[in-house]
């Protein structure tokens, strides 16, 4: 929908004037400051201003234009007089415009860098923490295997231990048997020694004296007769050395039985010793078992546990590693879409500027124009006011701009004909502040282009 463009160019009465001059007065516009760009436009319109104020013209005639160019693009203004103030502020207004859409693009890309840039440094945070995940995984992992070893080598004594324990007690077992056997063959040998030897004392002591007896009877008798006495003697030395051998037997026999009874004591301490050691052993044993499964239950459980955590972790992160990803994805796609439609814009703004300096070109050389100024009364004759009436709900300049032309009245005395080159002034003042404003927004864009460059790099 097409709005007109309502605007006003107020121009003050003259005071005083000088026969053969007219003044001109600068747009009255508010505008805001434009940098540099600004500055120069405002210079060169001031030097054709500086210029143009001493060129005499009768009058001003101002023409509107009944049918835009091309719709929804551009609508100018085409004055007979006063033509490069109003090209000023049209191409101020477009210049502002397009200076306003580039910074708030160029900000909108910076800000989708930025949160590119963010995203990317929480993935890399959330890629260390991890590796650090991971690294401390292993080094539970490690631990694990160092604590799975200690084990083995527990378990491996444990069972090492309880083979001594076996051999220790199998040993015990067949000691304990032989000492039983010892103790009742030693008991029965012992009973049978008492009661054999008490037997073959009383026997052989028997034997001996009846022997003896009749020996000593027997040689009694015939010793008289048949021995000196010197055998009779030398029997009884016999029969005395017989006796004393017997007596020596038995004491060995004795001294015999007193030694296996303390050999037997001594293993009977013996043996109770390796019971104890025996006991102590399956003790320390059950107890090294028992803790090794505590340990491997601790360790088992905590295993799990970690697990569970480090699981829990990986999870995460892996969800915000996809979430991180797939913003830095639409990041990316709002940065491209970004980019296309700057460019698409840098092209029709690179297009609209050559149609306006077509047109520009068409229409200044177009048009040439003589101005004759009347000779002064001497009395000031004051000018119409001449408005022209801006929408101030118009925000762009593509709709029908609406000009409000009062016409000026004056009393022309003497037709005194002078030729101006004002046309020709007005077209170079318009070349400068086109070709001003052209290098301005160049220079401009390619500062953009090297930033935005520098910034996808």
């Amino acid at each position: 929908m097409e709005r007109g463009f309502n605007f006003k160019l107020l121009v003050p009465p003259r005071v005083n004037p000088i026969p053969g001059q007219v003044s001109t007065v600068k747009p009255q516009e508010i505008v805001e400051d434009g940098g540099c760009f600004m500055q120069t436009l405002q210079q060169g319109y001031n030097k054709c201003l500086d210029k143009e104020s001493n060129i005499p013209f009768p009058s001003m005639n101002m023409v509107v234009p009944t049918k835009p160019t091309r719709s929804g693009i551009l609508f100018y203004i085409i004055l007979t007089n006063c033509k490069p103030s109003q090209l000023y502020s049209k191409l101020f207004e477009e210049v502002q415009k397009v200076k306003y859409w580039k910074v708030k693009v160029d900000s909108e890309a910076v800000q989708k860098d930025r949160k590119l840039q963010e995203n990317k440094r929480t993935i890399e945070t959330q890629r260390k923490a991890i590796q650090e995940l991971q690294f401390g995984n292993e080094s539970l992992s490690i631990k694990l295997e160092d604590q799975i070893s200690e084990n083995d080598d527990l378990q491996n004594k444990n069972n090492a231990t309880r083979n001594l324990c076996n051999i220790l007690k199998d040993t015990f077992e067949r000691s304990a048997e032989k000492i039983h056997l010892f103790e009742s063959e030693r008991e029965e040998t012992h009973h049978l020694f008492m009661e054999n030897s008490e037997t073959i004392q009383n026997k052989t002591l028997k034997k001996q004296i009846a022997i003896e007896t009749a020996k000593s009877s027997e040689l009694e008798n015939e010793v008289p007769r048949v021995f000196h006495p010197l055998q009779i003697n030398k029997l009884k030395e016999e029969s005395e050395n017989v006796q004393r051998s017997n007596e020596e037997e038995c004491k060995n026999l004795l001294d015999d039985l007193e030694t296996k009874a303390t050999s037997e004591a001594e293993l009977q301490k013996k043996v109770q010793k390796l019971h104890l050691t025996a006991t102590d052993a399956v003790k320390s044993k059950e107890d090294t078992e028992i803790k090794c499964q505590n340990k491997i239950a601790d360790m088992v459980a905590l295993m799990e546990k970690h697990k569970n955590q480090y699981d829990k972790m990986v999870d995460e992160k892996d969800a915000e590693l996809d979430e991180k990803k797939r913003k830095d994805m639409e990041a990316t796609a709002n940065r491209t879409s970004l980019e296309l439609a700057l460019s698409q814009q840098n092209i029709e703004n690179d297009r609209l500027k050559e149609q306006l300096k077509k047109e520009m070109n068409e229409r200044v050389s177009g048009h040439s124009y003589r101005i004759r100024t009347p000779p002064s009364t001497g009395k000031s004759v004051p000018w119409g006011m001449s408005t022209l009436e801006l929408d101030p709900k118009s925000d762009s300049s593509e709709h029908n701009d609406l000009l409000v032309n009062n016409s000026v009245t004056f009393q022309i005395q003497s037709p005194a004909i002078q030729k101006s080159p004002g046309s020709t002034l007005k077209l170079a003042a318009m070349k400068r502040m086109r070709d001003a404003g052209w290098t301005s927004v160049t220079g401009a864009e390619k500062k953009k282009k090297k930033t935005v460059e520098k910034i996808f790099a």
